[in-house]
């Protein structure tokens, strides 16, 4: 019961609402708003239209702000991959680290150069005196 009277973060609208246009009625709840049936038709034939406009209007924006954060803490690039052989046309056939050569050339356009990065080892200075140790800090 929570799921469909909990506004929902993409629609912003209840999904009990959107469904049937009115709110759910929860065994809490006093039988105080009855409402006749021409206003019950009327309000279904009026406001359900553009509540489901907005919905649709909210679904598109939700989507697109998860299209923006799609793949952003994905790696950009795959590799590294060693030159096998190289075309006359900016095509390049690849190899793997491993030595496993690649199926199908590369476009040059595609390919940019690696650089390896060495690892990163923390220097801790203490009081002027430079103390490195990979695992615990020893004070001389």
């Amino acid at each position: 019961m929570c799921r469909i009277t909990k506004k929902q973060s993409s629609t912003k609208i209840k999904p009990f609402y959107a469904t049937y246009g009115r709110r759910a009625k929860l065994p809490l709840d006093k039988d105080e708003n009855k409402i006749t049936l021409t206003d019950r038709i009327r309000i279904l034939m009026e406001e359900l239209p553009t509540v489901r406009r907005k919905i649709k209007e909210n679904v598109e924006k939700a989507q697109e702000k998860q299209r923006q954060q799609h793949g952003k803490l994905q790696n950009k690039w795959k590799g590294p991959y060693l030159i096998h052989k190289e075309f006359g046309n900016e095509a390049y056939k690849l190899k793997e680290l491993n030595g496993k050569v690649l199926k199908t050339p590369q476009n040059g356009e595609w390919l940019k150069k690696f650089y390896s990065r060495n690892k990163f080892e923390p220097k801790i200075v203490i009081k002027g005196k430079e103390v490195v140790d990979k695992t615990r800090v020893r004070f001389d």
